[in-house]
């Protein structure tokens, strides 16, 4: 029997992009899935919308000229089998049908990494998973993506505990958004590896797995053993960094990360950050800066001085483009001890 596989999908703010993922996944090639969708207490009533889906009273649409069409059209039979559980309820009751789809009513917006673990924790307390596979809701997957991964997980286990897929942009497909990414503990920053190198086997062979620091989040493959190890995902980032995050507590608990470069994913990049708020560069300036501190302070202390550094260069360069919005929420970072950067949170 295929090993069983929880896809968990996080929506906030764009069950339209949402139900083109779904819908991408309702066609993939593997079979023993079950479909998680989590609405992370969207204020435009998204679920409502998405369990429209569900009942074939809303479809997903996309334009003949969208050149991945495909993935998405045509749409699945509907109704799709699925159950809605509000997040409060009783997860063992809840756990108590088998459904190919699980679509589940956040009541808070604690973030990413939060909103993420309702659904974890539904698969934990099923039992009965190998791997959970992270998926942006701003994706779509091509049909052979979850075959493969799977296949590469079984190659690897059990030292394995991370996988990522090949990313590209949705916009422009031929184009690589990234092969996973170096993060420099120094100052706290990141890069992704091969963005907007074009798409080929050459380029794929040529990338050296070895240098990864992380998974990109918007497709990770969790085996079980990670999960285990490690726990859910942690909570404190609100977003951002939490790959970075998991990804070292992976390594110190032995375990290591590769990326499948046959599992191809496509990505809108950004949709839904731009969503997140009306003054959404303030917010999402604020998050990643306050968070190289947090990152730092939980596992390279010895490298804040560093980090307060970058954090610095990073004010004088906001300053001088007028980012007076992002240069308040810098001092406000590095005037907070960081023993309780955590409960530092964005204002606008």
């Amino acid at each position: 029997m295929k090993q069983k596989v929880y896809i968990i999908v996080l929506n906030y703010n764009n069950w339209a992009d949402t139900i083109a993922c779904a819908e991408s996944i309702l066609a993939n090639d593997y079979t023993n899935y079950q479909l998680i969708i989590v609405d992370n207490d969207s204020p435009d009533d998204s679920m409502t919308y998405i369990r429209q889906w569900a009942e074939g009273v809303l479809e997903s649409w996309t334009p003949p000229s969208d050149p991945l069409r495909r993935c998405t059209f045509p749409p699945r039979q509907k109704p799709v089998d699925y159950i809605f559980h509000e997040e409060d309820e009783s997860l063992e009751q809840a756990c108590l049908h088998d459904h190919r789809v699980v679509l589940i009513q956040s009541r808070k917006n604690g973030g990413y990494s939060a909103g993420n673990n309702v659904g974890i924790r539904y698969a934990k307390a099923r039992g009965d998973f190998d791997y959970l596979w992270i998926l942006n809701n701003d994706t779509v997957i091509e049909k052979d993506a979850l075959v493969k991964l799977v296949d590469f997980a079984n190659r690897h286990e059990p030292r394995i505990g991370l996988i990522g897929t090949t990313l590209l942009f949705y916009d422009a497909p031929d184009k690589i958004q990234a092969f996973g990414a170096a993060f420099n503990r120094f100052i706290a920053v990141q890069k992704h590896y091969l963005s907007h190198e074009t798409y080929s086997e050459k380029v794929v062979q040529a990338f050296d797995q070895k240098k990864l620091d992380y998974i990109i989040g918007a497709s990770m493959l969790m085996t079980r053993r990670c999960i285990d190890k490690i726990g859910v995902m942690p909570e404190e980032y609100f977003i951002y960094f939490e790959e970075i995050d998991i990804a070292t507590n992976c390594r110190r608990n032995g375990l290591d990360f590769a990326i499948c470069t046959e599992a191809v994913v496509y990505h809108k990049e950004s949709v839904a950050i731009k969503q997140e708020n009306q003054n959404r560069s303030a917010f999402s300036d604020f998050y990643a800066m306050r968070n190289r501190v947090i990152v730092t302070q939980k596992y390279h202390t010895h490298l804040l001085p560093f980090v307060y550094g970058g954090l610095f260069l990073s004010m004088l360069l906001r300053l001088k483009r007028g980012d007076f919005e992002s240069v308040k929420n810098i001092v406000r970072i590095m005037k907070t001890p960081p023993s309780k950067i955590q409960a530092l949170e964005f204002t606008s």
